[in-house]
């Protein structure tokens, strides 16, 4: 140890050392004892010894040429370039730093006893001579260990000193960083240092901490910058201890710096708190490194795609180092590395030849903002002291010390506005306190709360968000990044390396103006094949697929056509089977030539890892990617491969089970890769029976996908040389279909601009998250326009939402309304239909009445019901955000339609790139309204969310209402759309029809605009969301073409059978006239039965589609579902892997077993392996056509369900009663229009005669009855002995409320029943799924449960018995004429009677009242029409 200064103790490396800890030192105490005393007496401990140098002491750069002899001479052999990494760091690590288990270890040594040896073994240390290897080791044809040697060279990157917690063994233990105010105070780490040496005394206007530097020192300091820009409160604060270096999981060494304590001087602390107090704090202030906060521009600079070649070079200068690169992705850490982001890209070197790049951003600071009170709260009760923005200072400089172990941050005044708050708040522009600290410091908790300050914002914003907004960086695009330096120790995969310090966000900037660069993108499609091993486990034995290195593919445009593409496959012999002869040739035959058998599973995964290094892939292509990459991860966990980074672009060393194996783990897995997957882009741009490969396939390029290989029977296929060959050469060919659809629907350069347009990560838009992309893009405008950005929704605070939601009082949850569906009129239209649509309704309604969360208070509270919404803003209000971006989406996508139309010299590609911004503007405006009602969300605006949909409902109604008006009919509509009768044969007059309805409405909005949708020449209209139509082309007539729309045809669950006859009937209704009608549909439907019988009908048209919306293992009755049933049996046998999301297909057939239909499905391929299953005719003719075909002929009379069975060859009975009961009976919920009930199916009140040897039972149907010429009351006496119900009051009381109650009891008990005639299902209580005509049928999805006994029944029943006492309003209605009424008055006791009546009657009426069915709200009929 030697002495460099008086002030300055240095303490330099060794070359190496091992990992024990320091010996103690007796004096310690006493050491440290005397320099406290030196410190008290103001002057400087200064220690007389003459100590020799232990250790060399050489500058860094020797000491890193020292490092890279050793990692040059050391190899391991038989590694196979997967276990061994050695860093060969030297470890400062002190006795505190062992982590539990080498304690472990250590107090069991102590345990044992130690056998002490002599003098002399000190001196016998020489080591042995080194046995020789009799295996030469060839390290020209070792590609693995070379591959190794070639990473172990060169030296480790440098890395700026980090604060951290101790290492943990316990993989399982989360690190929280959100420590609860008010916890016990945390102590301070450690920081291992290595020298810095001080040649100039600080300066104290540069007293902010550079870097991620700790300052140790024993409190804080403020001072004011003296110049005459603004002013910002700077602070030096606190460090008692020093902490441990973070276990960087990346590969890179540490370098550690150690800084000088300084002196607190209190008598100027309190001067500059007094100038605070006069209130001289300047908004919007500078740094005290001069860091300065631009203005940001209000428009979102929509990027174009890519066509010039540049090359582009590194510029430099004395002192720093600028690049230009095409910056493509960016990936980040949060919870290991707070402070970094990693940003991907190429770099154009002259030449056009471009390199891949990593440009490592470090030094991130966190930012949040402290938002004070008005008046301080103590204790939760209000002072009503004022609070100044030094209270709001010195509270938070507290807080961060004590509570959570912050010791250095910056701070400043800035001006800021506010959303998603309360009237007092909400759009207010306010002073708040901004601090910056070291991102790998505690995170504050959202709730957190003082006596100064109400809230704290910005606490979950990452370091990329940072990035991206501050710099303005929009999607792929060309920037530039100031002061970098090269990396020589690389921590990616990368060709070139670059780090940048990011405490200057000013590093940073967009070219603009620039020629675009067309980076080439390589690409690789592949796939993995499993199969199972003598441990019943599947492992890999083949990954084959096709890439490309050339320059055809880039961002803007994606390559389909082969040629060009090289195919590739390697690949090991399965369990029980064996290579066959001569299979290389055979291979290299069919154009398949970079292949190679490799010895086990281990070796294909190391040696596809080297390939996907080697080639330095941008962009991988697959279909259902996750379940590849699944594949993938899995197998590299079981077989501890440790450098499994390699299918990403970041080194690093952290196990593989940490990162994950689910969906959401694939951006961490890939980092720096993009991911395109076919299944993913086709579900959001596609609709489609089915997403599966073949399905794609057949749809978009009318292929057939060959389907005779599957997964589980890899082994099979090793049989013969051509047998292999083809097999390999239809996975490769799967490989490449991938490319193909995703070339198809243009997922490249489409999911590139909404990244551009949103500001997004390209990564992340292609892996399908739309709340993500409206985040982005809101994110961008909240910052240009100074608002402070919401908090995320964690997953723990989402929870605790949910559990307090369970948990309060309210059980039944607010609920709101979609949007408007009006009750069709069902029939066959044989004039023209006229179909208008409102553009982008909700989007329109958001710019039409300003709601935004800038413009309504309290928006993320969600109202009571629908009654307590707020009113939409007045015109007075400033327009918010959310109508502003709508309306800069909307402009720009007009223009660009309007650059299409106009400009018709575009070449093919130009044109292409047009499109294709229009269609990612109309998606990106589309979803915005979305993310109000996404409860993960952290725009999440429920209130919103409600109050659109709700003036959705009402412009509806008042369009309808305003048509019909002028003389028009509305048949139909639904959310934002209606259709019109015009009534008329004449095209043209149908049209002018349209126009009026168009003027007429769009004259009441200013954003809104209802256009002419499409013209109906026939339309038949069965129920809500389901009609089929002939549209027409309004400028041509002859142009026709047929559309369906939520028909059973239409959906997946039904056989293609099913789908066809359904085709050909539709196309029969539309092309005969109504007397042909019936015949040509009846013959039709004869013909089809014999062919079933006859099983000319091929299999595949026998295919049921089921989709799992979970996985097959998740459902509780699986035997009631076929599809699951199929799942589970192929999964477990290993020829699939269904999960949820996936599309089953099978076939119901009839294996000899009595079971039910679900249990008796299999799939296609179990049905050609087992000869004695055959298709279940009769399952098809009565559970499939029947049903299908009734409802597509239902509206039109002229077809009679009946004859619809009898010529499919079922039994019609069951039919015919069914009909006759629906026809008898009335269960109708609505209002009758004419008021006028029949009460022939009520029940008769009825009692048993009070005279004991009577005890007749007697029905009364009216209040009188008539024997003859005799008319009396038909409660005055028995009919059979005469006895007197004056006296028995009580006892027909009793009965009464008997029956009354009963007849209550049944409505309540009585079971749910299918309103689809077809379906017979009935259930004892509501299905769960709902939908807004109340819960859907579990059996057949398509028709609405309702009561058996029904409420109107229930009221009818009331209203007849009603009806029996009330006499006044017999008499009214004439059913007691003067002549009746004289004689019954001629009877004695006709008013005791009477009374009887008038108290039976009143016990009717209050149960009357109770039945909800007696009530109207009017203002519920009424209201819209006035509003």
């Amino acid at each position: 140890m030697s002495s460099s200064s008086d002030d300055e103790i240095v303490i330099n490396r060794s070359a190496k050392r091992s990992n024990r800890s320091l010996p103690k030192n007796n004096k310690i105490e006493e050491t440290l004892a005397k320099i406290r005393e030196a410190k008290a007496g103001g002057t400087k401990y200064k220690p007389n010894i003459d100590v020799k140098d232990v250790y060399e002491t050489i500058d860094e750069e020797e000491y890193q040429k020292i490092v890279n002899e050793r990692q040059k001479n050391a190899f391991v052999v038989g590694d196979e370039g997967h276990g061994y990494w050695n860093e060969e760091e030297d470890d400062f690590l002190s006795e505190n730093d062992l982590d539990e288990e080498k304690e472990k270890n250590i107090k069991t040594k102590k345990n044992k006893k130690v056998i002490k040896s002599g003098i002399k073994n000190y001196f016998n240390t020489v080591s042995k001579e080194k046995v020789k290897d009799n295996i030469a080791v060839k390290f020209d044809e070792d590609e693995v260990l070379k591959d190794l040697l070639k990473e172990l060279d060169g030296d480790e990157e440098k890395n700026d000193p980090v604060v951290a917690e101790p290492q943990n063994r316990n993989p399982f233990k989360r690190h929280l960083q959100s420590p609860i105010e008010n916890e016990k105070p945390i102590k301070t780490p450690k920081i291992v240092s290595t020298p810095i040496k001080v040649n100039s005394p600080v300066n104290q206007q540069e007293c902010i901490v550079k870097k991620d530097v700790v300052t140790p020192v024993k409190s804080a300091t403020v001072e004011i910058v003296a110049d005459d820009g603004p002013k910002d409160i700077v602070m030096k604060d606190i460090s008692l201890k020093t902490g441990n270096l973070i276990m960087d999981d990346f590969d890179e060494s540490l370098d550690n710096s150690m800084f000088e304590e300084e002196k607190v001087n209190k008598n100027k602390s309190d001067k500059v708190l007094n100038l605070l107090e006069t209130e001289e704090l300047v908004e919007q202030g500078n740094l005290p490194d001069s860091e300065d906060f631009t203005e940001h521009q209000e428009e979102v600079d929509i990027v174009e795609g890519f066509t010039e070649n540049v090359g582009i070079n590194e510029t430099q200068d004395e002192n720093s180092t600028t690049i230009t690169m095409h910056f493509v992705d960016a990936f980040e850490d949060p919870i290991k590395h707070p402070s970094d982001v990693y940003l991907f890209g190429r770099i154009q070197k002259v030449g056009g030849y471009n390199k891949s790049v990593c440009v490592k951003l470090y030094n991130i600071e966190s930012q949040v903002f402290f938002i004070p009170r008005l008046t301080r709260v103590v204790n939760g009760n209000n002072t009503n002291v004022e609070v100044k923005m030094t209270d709001v200072y010195e509270e938070v400089k507290n807080i961060l010390l004590k509570n959570y172990n912050i010791p250095t941050f910056k701070s400043r005044v800035v001006k800021k506005r506010l959303a998603f708050e309360d009237e007092e708040w909400n759009n207010k522009e306010i002073d708040c306190l901004e601090v910056r600290y070291n991102a790998k410091l505690s995170r504050l908790p959202t709730t957190m709360n003082g006596e100064t300050f109400f809230k704290v914002c910005n606490t979950t914003s990452s370091a990329l968000e940072r990035i991206l907004l501050e710099c303005k960086i929009m999607g792929p695009s060309i920037i530039e990044i100031k002061n970098v330096a090269p990396v020589d120790s690389k921590v990616s995969y990368c060709n070139l390396e670059y780090t940048c310090d990011m405490e200057k966000m000013g590093n940073i900037s967009n070219v603009e103006n620039s020629k675009s660069i067309p980076t080439t993108t390589k690409l690789i499609s592949f796939n993995i094949l499993t199969e199972l091993n003598k441990n019943n486990e599947s492992e890999i034995v083949m990954i084959n697929g096709v890439f490309d290195l050339t320059t055809k593919n880039n961002i803007d445009k994606t390559k389909s056509y082969l040629e060009g593409f090289t195919r590739f496959c390697f690949m090991t012999v399965p369990f029980k089977a064996s290579i066959p002869f001569n299979w290389k040739s055979k291979c290299i035959s069919k154009g398949i030539r970079n292949i190679e058998c490799l010895k086990n599973e281990r070796e294909v995964i190391i040696k596809f890892l080297e390939f996907l290094e080697k080639h330095d892939f941008d962009l991988y292509v697959g279909h259902d990617f996750a379940e590849q990459l699944s594949k993938l991860v899995t197998r590299l966990y079981k077989l501890k491969i440790s450098q499994w980074s390699r299918i990403s672009r970041l080194k690093r060393t952290v196990d593989i089970y940490k990162v994950g194996f689910s969906k959401a783990s694939q951006w961490e897995l890939t980092c720096g890769r993009l991911i395109a997957d076919s299944r993913i882009a086709a579900m959001e741009l596609l609709k489609a029976k089915a997403y599966d490969l073949d399905d794609l396939v057949e749809q978009l390029f009318g292929e057939k996908r060959d389907l005779e290989f599957m997964n589980g029977r890899v082994g099979e296929n090793y049989a013969t040389p051509d047998a292999l060959a083809n097999f390999i050469n239809k996975c490769i060919k799967d490989s490449f279909y991938s490319i193909r659809i995703i070339a198809k629907l243009d997922v490249i350069p489409l999911f590139a601009q909404m990244t551009r347009i949103v500001g997004g990560i390209f990564s992340r838009t292609l892996l399908g998250g739309r709340s993500e992309r409206n985040e982005y893009l809101l994110l961008h405008a909240f910052y240009n326009r100074n608002y402070i950005t919401p908090d995320k929704h964690s997953k723990t605070s989402l929870r605790a939402t949910k559990k307090e939601n369970d948990d309060s009082d309210n059980v039944k949850k607010t609920t709101f309304s979609g949007g408007m569906v009006l009750e069709p009129l069902k029939g066959l239209y044989d004039t023209y239909v006229i179909l208008l649509d409102f553009n982008s309704l909700y989007p329109s309604i958001i710019q039409e009445y300003n709601i935004c969360f800038t413009t309504i208070s309290n928006c993320r509270k969600e109202p009571e019901d629908e009654n307590n919404l707020p009113k939409a803003p007045g015109s007075d209000k400033q327009l918010g955000i959310l109508p502003i971006e709508i309306s800069k989406l909307v402009e720009c996508r007009r223009a660009v339609k309007l650059s299409l139309n106009k400009t018709k010299n575009l070449d093919d590609f130009e044109r292409k790139k047009l499109e294709i911004k229009q269609m990612a503007l109309k998606l990106t405006a589309n979803s915005m309204y979305g993310c109000l009602g996404f409860n993960a969300s952290r725009f999440c605006a429920k209130t919103l969310a409600a109050l659109v949909t709700f003036k959705g409902r009402e412009i509806l109604l008042s369009t309808k209402n305003l048509v019909e008006r002028s003389g028009f009919r509305v048949i139909y509509g639904d959310t934002d759309s209606i259709m019109i009768n015009s009534n008329s044969h004449s095209l043209k007059e149908a049209k002018e029809i349209a126009m009026t309805v168009k003027k007429m409405v769009n004259k009441c909005y200013k954003n809104l605009e209802i256009d002419l949708d499409g013209v109906y020449k026939k339309l038949l209209l069965l129920k809500k969301k389901k009609y089929a139509g002939l549209s027409v082309n309004p400028n041509n007539e002859n142009d026709v073409k047929r559309e369906l729309k939520g028909l059973d045809i239409v959906r997946r669950d039904w056989s293609v059978l099913v789908k066809e006859t359904g085709d050909t009937i539709i196309d029969l209704i539309f092309s005969k006239d109504r007397d042909d009608l019936n015949y040509e549909i009846l013959s039709m439907l004869g013909s089809l039965k014999n062919k079933l019988n006859n099983m000319e009908i091929g299999l595949d048209k026998f295919e049921i589609f089921k989709q799992l919306t979970k996985n097959p293992t998740e459902y509780n009755d699986a035997k009631g579902q076929a599809h699951v049933s199929v799942a589970l049996r192929l999964n477990k046998v290993g020829l699939t892997r269904y999960k949820a999301g996936d599309v089953v297909k099978y076939i119901i057939c009839v294996d000899g077993t009595t079971n039910s239909a679900p249990q008796r499905a299999y799939h296609k391929k179990e049905f050609e392996n087992f000869p004695k299953l055959k298709v279940d005719v009769e399952y098809y003719l009565k559970q499939q056509l029947s049903p299908v075909i009734r409802r597509l002929c239902e509206p039109i009379k002229e077809i009679d369900p009946i004859q619809i069975d009898e010529s499919l060859g079922l039994d019609t009975t069951a039919l015919r009663n069914k009909m006759l009961e629906k026809n008898d009976s009335i269960d109708n919920d609505d209002i009758d229009a004419t008021f006028e009930q029949d009460f022939d199916s009520c029940k008769s009140f009825t009692f048993n005669c009070p005279n004991p040897e009577c005890m007749v039972n007697i029905e009364i149907r009216a209040p009188i009855i008539t024997f003859g010429n005799i008319t009396r009351l038909s409660l005055e006496q028995c009919c059979k002995c005469d006895c007197n119900f004056i006296e028995n009051k009580g006892y027909i009381t009793n009965c009464l409320t008997e029956q009354l109650r009963k007849q209550i009891k049944e409505y309540c008990t009585s079971p749910y029943v299918c309103d689809d005639e077809t379906c017979t299902y009935q259930s004892q209580r509501p299905p769960i799924k709902m939908s807004k005509h109340g819960p859907l049928c579990i059996k057949c999805e398509n028709g609405i449960m309702k009561k058996k006994y029904s409420i109107k029944k229930l009221y009818d029943q009331q209203c007849f018995f009603r009806n029996i006492f009330d006499i006044e309003h017999a008499i009214s209605r004439g059913l007691i004429t003067p002549e009746i009424r004289q004689q019954l008055e001629n009877n004695n006791n006709y008013l005791e009677y009477k009374k009887i009546y008038l108290f039976l009657l009143n016990i009717v009426k209050k149960y009357l009242n109770m039945n909800t069915y007696n009530i109207v709200d009017l203002t519920f009929i009424f209201a819209p029409s006035f509003s």
